[in-house]
This record gives structure tokens, sequence and C-alpha cells, in this order.
């Protein structure tokens, strides 16, 4: 795909559910969810825009914390 070219929101979505777990997994350690993006989007595991990014996680995740069982929490992810 052409780097200018625009996502489609379904493939969008696509990439979102395969980095589902991880998602969760740092935003149940705190991280922001610019962080979270920066880091998808630097590994290459995303390609959405951080607006596109933002509204499927409103639709996907809910508010509060997202339910992560506690032994994954001590499972560190390295930058």
């Amino acid at each position: 795909m052409p780097k200018n070219e625009p996502l489609r929101r379904s493939m969008a979505y696509v990439q979102f559910l395969a980095q589902l777990e991880e998602i969760k997994l740092l935003l149940a350690q705190g991280y922001s969810k610019k962080l979270i993006h920066e880091r998808l989007t630097g590994k290459k595991h995303i390609s959405m825009a951080y607006v596109t990014f933002c509204q499927i996680m409103q639709k996907k995740i809910q508010t509060g914390a997202p339910s992560v069982p506690k032994d994954h929490l001590q499972k560190e992810i390295l930058w």
C-alpha cells in the first residue's frame, strides 16, 4: 500500500484487533493512548492515524480499566 494512501477503516479495525491484548496490557500498566499508538506504529504493527486509533479504542474498550489477568500485569514490555 502506498504510504500516502489512507487506510480503510475496516483494515484499521483489523489491525487494532490484532494488537488488542497488547493494548489492554499497556493500558492496565498506565500507558497513555498516545504512547501506545506511537509504540505500535513505530513497531509497524498498526498504520492508522491517531484519531482513528482513538475512535476504535473508544468503541472497543469502554470507560474504566480493561480486564487483564493479574499475571499479565507482571509481564514487562520492553521498548
